[in-house]
């Protein structure tokens, strides 16, 4: 029960730049076709970033609480940027999405492994 105060806090730390990401996107490029899932897999990075941190805590500091999910939502913007610069070279766009997608659940990873303790 204590845990989702928290879950609730990093959720939004890492939702600002998603939804600036997002609304930048939208109002640029309104000819893309989006699918449903492709803005629901943008939660799955956090979901992976955040069940890393409650399974296998590694002593990281609140410093770290605040700034790894800003990270890990900038990073997962990638595919939705991918896609529509996939878009506008002519590319195959789903494709393009999902390699930027394991792309970012890769990098989000080396985030929480590399990622040193933050003084607070």
């Amino acid at each position: 029960m204590t845990l989702v105060p928290l879950i609730v806090f990093l959720f939004s730390l890492y939702s600002l730049p998603v939804a600036v990401v997002c609304a930048i996107v939208a109002l640029c490029s309104r000819q893309i076709a989006w699918r449903w899932w492709e803005f629901v897999l943008l939660v799955v990075p956090f979901f992976l970033w955040t069940g890393l941190v409650i399974v296998h805590n590694t002593g990281k500091s609140l410093g770290n609480a605040v700034y790894e999910p800003f990270l890990c939502g900038c990073i997962a913007c990638m595919p939705i940027l991918a896609k529509t610069t996939a878009a506008r070279l002519g590319w195959q766009m789903e494709v393009s999405y999902l390699t930027a997608f394991i792309v970012a659940c890769i990098m989000i990873l080396a985030v929480y492994v590399f990622m040193p303790a933050l003084p607070e």
